[in-house]
């Protein structure tokens, strides 16, 4: 469960993309049985989870980029040259 909660952490956008999914598959089960009124009515808000569930793992992964940068460039600053 702790893999999950990290995993969770550092892509915000994971449960709404995995939720556009189920909604989807639901969408094809009502289809299917012939229940396209609420099949078009869930995909328009699996539609929703999924752009707000890119648009939040866009966002994690700028946040992780900088994340990196700033250790980085602070690796470099405690580095001292040998030679000095």
């Amino acid at each position: 469960m702790g893999r999950l909660k990290d995993y969770l952490k550092e892509n915000w956008g994971a449960p709404f993309i995995v939720g556009f999914q189920a909604l989807l598959l639901a969408c094809a089960g009502l289809s299917v049985q012939g229940n396209s009124g609420l099949a078009s009515e869930l995909a328009a808000y699996a539609y929703y989870l999924l752009v707000i569930g890119v648009i939040l793992q866009l966002t994690s992964f700028m946040k992780a980029r900088v994340r990196v940068r700033l250790k980085w460039r602070l690796s470099l600053t405690q580095c001292k040259p040998s030679h000095v």
